[in-house]
């Protein structure tokens, strides 16, 4: 009797179950690594909105005066080549708004759960805090302003 060459209906049936197997945790290894990958993205963004939100806020608080806390934000003024002006930071809906007069200038800003500015001391610092939220997650900044012209 001839030997047959080939593959028993046995050897593919666990070939395909292995490889089943293998393909299933590749799948889930990229998978996972796209979830933390999303994760990272999300959390720069959020990290990059509110650096930006602070850094405007922080340089403009340094530079005034007077500087007075309102109920919903800050104001203060300026003086630049002899010309002074109010400015005010506000939240709007979701936003961080920079208003100027009747102007409203632009801050990149549209995750803010919460933002509140208050005076340290004797009005010799500030405390901004502010709060993004985007979906369930939620990131919480703060910083601490001296101002040069107290």
């Amino acid at each position: 009797m001839k030997k047959k060459k080939g593959f028993t209906l046995i050897e593919l049936i666990v070939v395909i179950c292995i490889s089943t197997i293998l393909g299933a945790l590749i799948i889930s290894l990229f998978s996972s690594s796209n979830r933390m990958i999303l994760r990272a993205s999300k959390d720069n963004i959020m990290q990059d909105e509110a650096r930006i939100i602070m850094d405007a806020i922080e340089n403009d608080l340094r530079t005034a005066k007077p500087i007075s806390i309102t109920t919903d934000g800050v104001e203060f003024s300026k003086t630049a080549s002899g010309t002074t002006k109010t400015y005010k930071y506000i939240k709007v809906g979701n936003e961080i708004r920079k208003i100027e007069g009747s102007n409203v200038l632009s801050i990149p800003s549209k995750n803010v759960e919460e933002f509140r500015i208050t005076s340290g001391g004797a009005g010799d610092h500030y405390n901004i805090y502010l709060k993004l939220k985007s979906g369930s997650e939620e990131y919480e900044f703060s910083s601490v302003v001296v101002p040069r012209n107290k």
